[in-house]
């Protein structure tokens, strides 16, 4: 097999592979309507499900923030912290979105955040948690939203940057957060 009909195969099997994290995104929606179709489970995964999109990431390298980037996190990444390294960076770094959705792990969706920059998708918890040996294979985005938002999120999550798609999903559809973080 020639290099050139390879690439075509691996370029189907990466796409196939992401379509999968989408299905399952679908296949949950589909459950919650089976279910509960009014339910706020069902809407959310629904909502998940809607603002799904596949996106690809780079290395911080490729940013004219990078040198920036590693002053800051290079020995300040911790395992598991993923949410906290993508807000601060937002919030930090002008221009910095934070993102949140699933990555693939295996073909399994993991909650995972990430950041944006001037068109380009970058993993820092990868890159200087992982040291650039990332289990994640693919990336689907579901909220994106700047530090600025990412920062009032915050405050309305109990401090969770883990929640900030469900705050986005109930600010969206006038779901009264106090119901839902009156345990904590």
């Amino acid at each position: 097999m020639n290099s050139g009909a390879l690439n075509n195969v691996l370029g189907r099997v990466q796409h196939s592979l992401e379509e999968s994290l989408i299905s399952i995104l679908k296949s949950m929606a589909d459950l919650g309507d089976k279910s509960d179709p009014e339910g706020t489970q069902a809407k959310y995964w629904r909502w998940k499900y809607k603002n799904a999109k596949v996106v690809k990431i780079v290395s911080y390298k490729e940013l004219d923030i990078a040198e920036r980037l590693e002053s800051m996190f290079e020995d300040n990444v911790n395992l598991h912290e993923c949410y906290k390294t993508a807000l601060t960076a937002s919030i930090i770094i002008n221009g910095v979105d934070f993102v949140s959705g699933e990555a693939s792990y295996s073909g399994v969706p993991i909650d995972h955040a990430w950041n944006f920059y001037k068109g380009k998708y970058f993993d820092l918890q990868q890159e200087f948690g992982l040291k650039g040996e990332s289990p994640f294979k693919e990336y689907v985005k579901i909220l994106q939203i700047d530090g600025k938002t990412a920062q009032k999120y915050l405050s309305k999550s109990n401090n969770k940057c883990s929640d900030f798609m469900f705050v986005h999903f109930a600010k969206e559809n006038g779901i009264k957060l106090d119901r839902y973080y009156r345990h904590m």
